[in-house]
């Protein structure tokens, strides 16, 4: 929750782009995940991704965790569907 009243003034601060507005957004899609929203969790990550190959470049270790987290988000997800 404080990771979203956050964001808004950060972005306005510093922009929607910068590296500190996208840890914050990096951060909600965690804990959405960590409470259980994965599927809303996943939408997030996905959204993130391009945003931070574009500001950090393909192998930045903050590109890298999203793109790992996404990875294995929707890995997860897609073992959950097959479960069904």
């Amino acid at each position: 929750r404080l990771f979203k009243e956050l964001l808004p003034v950060c972005e306005r601060a510093v922009g929607h782009d910068h590296p500190f507005s996208l840890s914050i957004r990096l951060n909600i899609a965690h804990w959405i995940d960590e409470s259980g929203d994965h599927r809303q969790a996943q939408d997030l990550y996905k959204a993130l991704l391009p945003e931070f190959e574009r500001s950090f470049g393909l192998d930045h270790p903050y590109t890298v965790r999203v793109r790992d987290n996404l990875k294995a988000l929707t890995a997860e997800l897609d073992n959950d569907k097959s479960d069904d």
